[in-house]
């Protein structure tokens, strides 16, 4: 995983402009980040309460991409490369372990502005 400020990464920048344009109301971008999960890579359940909204990007999907699982709504969402998902910060979430090589995202989080 990188740093949780990778603001300067041109790339990222443009994603999470995307993830921006989407929402009725202006946000201001708090955090932006890259991770890689490789075989055995999970995340626990976990939620980002103190802002607005959370974004991912699936970046690569290799076979055996684990799904984003999201509590309370029963909804594993398979990621697709190219994919891009926008979800309320207090939204528990978790990552099963990866059962592939590369499972690669860029997120972010959002607060009104």
């Amino acid at each position: 995983m990188t740093q949780w400020d990778c603001f300067d990464v041109k790339e990222f920048n443009v994603l999470a402009d995307y993830a921006k344009s989407l929402l009725d109301k202006p946000t201001k971008l708090v955090d932006l980040w890259g991770q890689v999960y490789n075989e055995g890579h999970y995340q626990t359940f976990h939620n980002h309460i103190h802002n607005d909204w959370s974004f991912v990007y699936y970046v690569n999907t290799p076979t055996g991409s684990s799904p984003i699982v999201f509590r309370g709504m029963s909804k594993r969402i398979k990621p697709i490369a190219g994919m891009m998902l926008l979800f309320p910060g207090y939204v528990d979430h978790y990552v099963p372990p990866n059962r592939g090589v590369g499972r690669s995202i860029v997120a972010g989080n959002l607060v009104y502005s």
